[in-house]
């Protein structure tokens, strides 16, 4: 399975940015022959696509995703809150189920059909202070689950020089027990077993080379030892 992860599109006080980015992306996707492509929710603050940019960016979205061939899976893939980041209007669009889910329906609505869904990274709901109280990971199952097309996984962990400061973490960690610290994937994997999720391709997304990815790995592979 071929995935392209597309750069970053958005709006700002001149209009819709990432456009020429975009474009060349679109014509990669199509050279190589991708299986499917992952893009983040737009790159703008919730005032700004309230105040107006929404129509736009759905717009835009949908007409170079009408550029590729049918059979490339298309997912909308959740961003979470950065340090020093308000949780008010200025903050970034697409932190909440909601918004994931309401800018995947208007796409689909410009189809007429479910061309597109939610590329769900369980990691970026954990690391998503304070959403993460009102919408923990299961909520997100129970939500977008029926909506998902992909995922990505990895663990996340406190910041090494903080001890209780819930705030910072450190984000696309190997995973190296199912049962945590942060994110305990036995109730993706439970999800996933009984249908409350749809099953798709799911991208171990970890940072620091082939060493920490294969840790990963080796784990996975170790549960399925007889």
């Amino acid at each position: 399975y071929l995935s392209l992860h597309m750069p970053d599109f958005g709006y700002d006080e001149n209009g819709l940015t990432g456009v020429e980015k975009w474009n060349d992306a679109i014509d990669c996707a199509k050279d190589i022959g991708a299986d499917g492509i992952t893009a983040h929710v737009p790159m703008a603050s919730v005032g700004i696509v309230r105040s107006g940019a929404f129509g736009d960016l759905v717009k835009f979205f949908a007409g170079k995703i009408k550029e590729l061939p049918e059979t490339v899976s298309v997912g909308i893939e959740n961003m979470h809150m950065t340090e020093g980041e308000s949780d008010n209007d200025d903050r970034r669009y697409g932190y909440l189920p909601d918004e994931c889910l309401e800018f995947v329906n208007a796409v689909n609505k410009e189809f007429g059909y479910k061309r597109t869904g939610v590329h769900f990274d369980v990691g970026h709901a954990r690391n998503n202070i304070p959403f993460s109280g009102p919408y923990p990971i299961g909520a997100w199952y129970s939500l977008v689950g029926k909506h998902t097309v992909a995922y990505h996984i990895h663990q996340v962990e406190h910041a090494m020089d903080v001890l209780i400061d819930d705030k910072k973490m450190e984000n696309h960690l190997p995973i190296k027990s199912i049962y945590g610290p942060l994110i305990s994937y036995c109730g993706f994997f439970h999800s996933w077993n009984t249908g409350r999720i749809n099953k798709g391709p799911v991208f171990l997304e970890i940072r620091g080379g082939r060493e920490k990815y294969s840790l990963s790995v080796e784990y996975f592979k170790s549960l399925f030892k007889k």
